[in-house]
């Protein structure tokens, strides 16, 4: 399952400073529900609008309906809901859908160096943002992807925020997760530009939107909150 279909939803649950026996606790009880794949995400604390939090435990399935009854349980016990920030529904990005290494070459997923990104899109430019995702930068990482330049790159927007511990809790729209092994990041280095321009020319017409996208309308679109994260499970 290198690439996940479009219509996978993911349960995302926000943790902040949980330890490693109630992120297992949590897995655990996913593992008896119909969950397709797990990213649990770690990274470096971030700290926004006066709300903290380190962990992203995306849960993927195509019953969502198990997960938010799992998730309402998990509300109910103190033990699990006081490391419990945000709770979210939600899909895999059209065209930001590459989970897995292409090849089996590749070292595992879980010593991948990876990245996870918070996007906060402005309303007034969601749309546009969106297409170009599902358009340009998408099929751009997949001809990385396909060279095995790249182990993953999948995106998730959100479609309800089901719980958040505070109501000034930050609400971000769009989750990215970049992979690479040492070497992909190496081999990668040439490959980069071209491959993004190559999908300019083929999506817009002219390699030039390449920059425009990149240094003109994505600072105006959104804002990223981007940092290393340690992939701490996956199944």
């Amino acid at each position: 399952m290198q690439v996940i279909a479009s219509t996978t939803t993911a349960l995302n649950v926000v943790l902040g400073a949980a330890n490693t026996s109630v992120t297992e606790g949590l897995l655990a009880d996913a593992r008896a529900v119909d969950v397709d794949h797990t990213l649990c995400m770690r990274h470096a604390s971030v700290l926004r609008d006066g709300r903290t939090w380190d962990t992203s435990l995306l849960l993927l399935t195509h019953d969502m309906a198990a997960l938010k009854a799992l998730s309402e349980s998990w509300q109910a016990r103190p033990e699990i809901s006081k490391h419990v920030m945000a709770i979210d529904i939600m899909q895999v990005q059209r065209n930001v859908d590459m989970l897995l290494p292409h090849t089996q070459s590749s070292i595992p997923a879980s010593r991948m160096l990876q990245w996870i990104e918070y996007v906060f899109t402005r309303p007034e430019h969601k749309a546009v943002y969106y297409q170009q995702q599902y358009d340009f930068s998408g099929p751009a990482m997949k001809r990385l992807w396909d060279k095995d330049r790249c182990s993953r790159f999948i995106g998730f927007e959100l479609r309800q925020r089901i719980y958040q511990v505070h109501p000034a809790f930050p609400r971000w729209d769009v989750i990215h997760i970049v992979g690479f092994t040492p070497w992909q990041m190496i081999k990668s280095l040439p490959a980069f530009l071209p491959a993004w321009n190559a999908q300019a020319r083929a999506c817009y017409g002219d390699e030039k939107r390449r920059k425009i996208i990149w240094n003109e309308e994505w600072p105006r679109y959104r804002e990223v909150l981007k940092h290393r994260a340690f992939q701490a499970h996956s199944g």
